[in-house]
């Protein structure tokens, strides 16, 4: 049986290559989305310690200067905190938008490994139909051997 290639196999590499720098592009999206998160979390870890420590220093007499350091402080996180809560929603849309660009790459493969499918599927049913032509011809001749015989 002989195996003609798939005419479409370069089409198949280049979809295949999209597909994969598209998942790329998602997976460098979320890690930044996580980096974010983390730099929040970690802002908010940093403020409670600060506050607790502040708590502990006010028991006893306020010293004004440290009182108003922390609130500076305090206020600093905040804008700090609500900045990187800015830049994740802005980068929601671009998560979003790369997400759509995958499953669109993925659609398009999909087509092109769905055709070669058909391919390599016509092939078959081409090689088992000579071959069927051969047995066919085989029998044949079987058959009018033995009547030439009789």
């Amino acid at each position: 049986m002989s195996r003609r290639s798939f005419r479409l196999a370069t089409l198949k590499r280049l979809r295949e290559a999209e597909r994969d720098r598209r998942r790329a592009e998602l997976a460098d999206a979320l890690a930044a989305d996580a980096l974010l998160l983390e730099r929040i979390e970690r802002l908010g870890r940093e403020a409670d310690a600060w506050r607790q420590q502040t708590r502990h220093a006010a028991a006893g007499t306020v010293d004004v200067d440290q009182w108003a350091q922390a609130n500076r402080y305090r206020w600093l996180v905040r804008a700090q905190q609500q900045q990187l809560q800015e830049q994740r929603k802005k980068l929601e849309g671009e998560i979003e938008r790369r997400r759509q660009a995958l499953v669109e790459a993925d659609r398009e493969l999909k087509v092109v490994e769905k055709l070669e499918q058909r391919h390599v599927e016509a092939e078959r049913l081409a090689a088992l139909r000579s071959e069927q032509k051969i047995l066919d011809e085989m029998g044949n001749r079987t058959h009018f051997r033995k009547e030439a015989e009789r």
